[in-house]
């Protein structure tokens, strides 16, 4: 009898191998990305949001502040580790925004960057540019801890401000077309015939202005849209309406590109551009006026709202396919999927090394 998460099933999925490595030999990187605590934070954000409706049909909570407790700390293998400047941790090369930064940040940077003794620039983007390609330059030599934990910094101030814009968005966008939530973070469980269970936890069940259904509601960051069909397609909610008698799904995305909606104002004749003309292009008796732009940004998030019903053919047919797995992995059934070693999310897989060349040195063993 064993006992499963949709976690389990869904890297079983990616790679039987990996699922070995990772949940039998307990076989981990040490480092991680920050993918995994940013969604975290951001869950732990919108569970104080739920709550409130849950309670009083209305957000009262300071989301924002949950999010800024959360984003502190993470945990790598079983230790937890201050999150600011944690050189463990690696980032996407979209994750910083120079323009997101407010004058708070601006004085923190200074101030940071002084105590790691590194120089400071005119253009933080610069800056992240070139830490990034120094720390690439140093694949098999260690990258300076001090530029790393500036290369670090930024990184977890924009991503923190990002953060925000996406909450904000989503109480501004999908939290009106909310009736009533029936349940936070609700446990739900497949049980087989054998004794095996299957186990995960549903974001929320909410029910939508004018549906009288509930509806299970999934929140996911991406940094791009999801597509129209994501939802009936889904293994992971048509495992969850299933196993809570449920027809109907949905997918709250908060995007992570923000729009910038970048304004460019002339500041003589207060022409507004809508071009890449470096001064005003604008006509003023007969001439251009080639005065300077005084340009300013209002960043803003997107999020989307994509609710389906899941048919219980295709429910069937991802509960017979988790009982499958469940019964491979009662056999010891473990075949490496070399289709997708270059492409785990995106990345190359952590165990590569481990599977083609058997080197393990790099992981460690996680009780």
């Amino acid at each position: 009898m064993m006992r499963l998460s949709f976690s389990q099933i869904s890297k079983y999925g990616q790679c039987p191998r990996s699922y070995k490595l990772y949940y039998v030999d307990k076989l981990r990187e040490r480092s991680a990305t920050a993918f995994l605590a940013f969604g975290s934070a951001m869950d732990e954000a919108l569970n104080t949001v739920f709550r409130d409706l849950q309670k009083n049909k209305a957000v009262t909570a300071d989301y924002k502040a949950a999010f800024d407790e959360c984003w502190q700390t993470v945990e790598i293998n079983k230790r937890k580790h201050p999150l600011m400047d944690c050189t463990l941790i690696g980032y996407a090369k979209t994750d910083f925004v120079e323009d997101l930064l407010q004058p708070d940040d601006i004085r923190f940077i200074k101030a940071k960057l002084s105590e790691y003794g590194v120089e400071e620039m005119e253009s933080y983007t610069i800056l992240k540019n070139q830490l990034e390609e120094e720390r690439s330059r140093r694949a098999t030599v260690a990258f300076p801890e001090n530029r790393h934990k500036a290369l670090n910094l930024l990184n977890w101030l924009s991503m923190r401000r990002k953060a925000h814009l996406m909450l904000d968005a989503y109480v501004r966008d999908i939290v009106p077309k909310i009736e009533s939530v029936t349940a936070v973070q609700k446990q739900v469980e497949l049980k087989s015939d054998c004794g095996s269970s299957l186990v995960g936890y549903v974001d929320t069940i909410v029910r939508f202005k004018g549906d009288s259904e509930d509806t299970v509601l999934d929140n996911k960051t991406s940094a791009s849209p999801y597509t129209e069909d994501q939802v009936k397609n889904s293994q992971q909610l048509s495992l969850y309406t299933y196993a809570l008698g449920l027809k109907k799904a949905a997918y709250a995305v908060m995007q992570k590109n923000i729009r910038m909606n970048r304004e460019k104002v002339c500041s003589a004749c207060g022409f507004e551009s809508t071009g890449s003309h470096k001064t005003c292009n604008n006509t003023v008796d007969g001439k251009r006026c080639n005065a300077s732009w005084n340009e300013t940004v209002k960043p803003e998030a997107v999020t989307q709202l994509i609710v389906d019903t899941i048919e219980e053919q295709t429910q069937h047919v991802v509960v017979d396919n988790i009982a499958e797995v469940n019964d491979a992995i009662a056999a010891n059934v473990f075949p490496k999927n070399l289709s997708a070693c270059k492409n785990i999310y995106g990345n190359p897989c952590p165990y590569m090394n481990a599977c083609w060349k058997n080197q393990t040195d790099y992981l460690e063993k996680v009780e």
